[in-house]
């Protein structure tokens, strides 16, 4: 049984409030225990990263309404059905992303953005493949005291980047968006699962290899969660300013609040926290007014949000083991 749906293009993530949905997504206790261990398998077998679905159990069976984006994960899924639908009633509605024309040019704010710019252009040069039609002569670029385009004076600094990026470069600038949007949607994947699957773990009246179960994918859901957050910590580096206020020390990591605090409410915690910072890096590569407004740079910064959501990440991870 399916539906069909046109979710917005172009919005920043899923259209499902998971902070809510995902409790609703964790089966109670007396739910039929087929049902509990087919929705286990769903985040199990990592089919979640490629399908975003929420789940309503009742009485009868159970609702699904997924967004596919994985066409294989959605095959697999079906396949995990099946055997239930001689027992349950299964009522599995989709939609599917319209698709978009791709663009050949990199988002305004990426071809805006001059730390980035003068990153690639090293890193290219480096590589020894920096395009033919990279170098322009200092006299053309901005005359700007301190900026990584130069400063237009001759006999200055080599040339780092143009003022009209070459072929190469918004190719390498498509290449940035595009791996820091899929790990951001991983990392943001990760975090919307965990309330439910804590929910789970930490439920006594769960039968033991179930909450084990639970557990362990709830683990392996936050320690992937904090690698895709310390891959997006290493690459937005390099398309931020640096600090402009000389003899400010860095800021340091906020400290978790988490300690003590009941896996289910840390595990919300968590997903908030990723949320909210897959919010910010979509909008730091697509931003509403063309460009990132400073709002979106104040304390705490993007970088030290990261770093406080990683620090949230392995303090959770504790907690969900402390259960074992």
């Amino acid at each position: 049984m399916g539906i069909s749906g046109k979710p917005a293009r172009g919005s920043d993530g899923p259209s499902f409030d998971h902070n809510t949905d995902s409790m609703l997504s964790a089966p109670a206790s007396d739910v039929p225990l087929q049902l509990r261990e087919v929705w286990l398998r769903f985040h199990e077998a990592e089919l979640c990263q490629g399908i975003d679905a929420v789940f309503v159990f009742n009485n009868k069976g159970m609702e699904i309404w997924c967004l596919v984006e994985d066409e294989r994960s959605y095959r697999r899924f079906t396949e995990l059905l099946e055997p239930l639908r001689a027992s349950y009633q299964i009522d599995l509605y989709t939609t599917r992303q319209i698709p978009g024309k791709k663009s050949s040019d990199p988002p305004p704010s990426l071809l805006e953005n001059k730390e980035l710019s003068a990153y690639l252009l090293g890193t290219a040069a480096r590589a020894g493949n920096l395009a033919a039609d990279t170098e322009v002569s200092p006299r053309d670029l901005p005359r700007q005291a301190g900026s990584p385009w130069g400063d237009g004076r001759r006999g200055g600094s080599p040339v780092m980047a143009v003022p009209f990026p070459s072929q190469d470069l918004k190719e390498r600038m498509l290449m940035f968006a595009q791996q820091t949007l899929d790990w951001n949607k991983g990392m943001k994947r990760y975090a919307d699962d965990l309330p439910a699957l804590a929910f789970v773990a930490a439920d006594p009246t769960e039968p033991s290899n179930l909450r084990s179960r639970a557990m362990t994918i709830c683990l392996e859901h936050s320690q992937k969660l904090d690698r895709f957050a310390g891959k997006l910590d290493e690459y937005l580096t390099h398309a931020l300013p640096k600090a402009t206020k000389v003899g400010k020390s860095p800021s340091k990591p906020a400290r978790s609040a988490l300690a003590g605090t009941p896996p289910t409410e840390c595990a919300m915690q968590v997903s908030i926290a990723a949320r909210s910072a897959a919010r910010r890096i979509y909008r730091f590569i697509y931003p509403q007014n063309r460009t990132v407004g400073m709002t979106d740079l104040r304390e705490p910064g993007l970088l030290e949000a990261l770093k406080a959501l990683r620090k949230m990440a392995t303090d959770f991870q504790s907690t969900i083991s402390s259960l074992r």
